[in-house]
C-alpha cells in the first residue's frame, strides 16, 4: 500500500506569496535563497540546504517552501 502524501495550505499559501512579490525580493535577497512565512522573510541564505536548516529549526514544519530569488541572467553549463 503507498502512502499519499499532502501537503497544507500553509506551504501553498506562502509559496504563492513569495511568487506575487517575486520582483520586491529578488531585488533585496539577489541570487539568494529564501523562505517566507507570513509574509515575512525567516531566512535566506547562498545554500537551499542552509535556509532549509534555518527555516526547519524556527518552524518546526516538514514542507517549507523555498524559492531562489534569481536576478539577472545566469548561464548554467558545462564549459569544458
Amino acid at each position: 500500500m503507498s502512502q499519499k502524501k499532502t501537503i497544507s495550505n500553509y506551504f501553498w499559501q506562502n509559496r504563492k506569496w513569495m511568487l506575487q512579490h517575486y520582483n520586491e525580493l529578488a531585488g533585496q535577497y539577489a541570487d539568494k535563497w529564501i523562505t517566507a512565512i507570513g509574509g515575512k522573510v525567516i531566512a535566506s541564505g547562498n545554500s537551499i540546504k542552509e535556509v532549509e536548516k534555518i527555516a526547519k529549526k524556527t518552524l518546526g514544519k516538514k514542507h517549507i517552501p523555498v524559492m531562489f530569488m534569481e536576478k539577472g541572467v545566469h548561464i548554467y553549463g558545462n564549459l569544458a
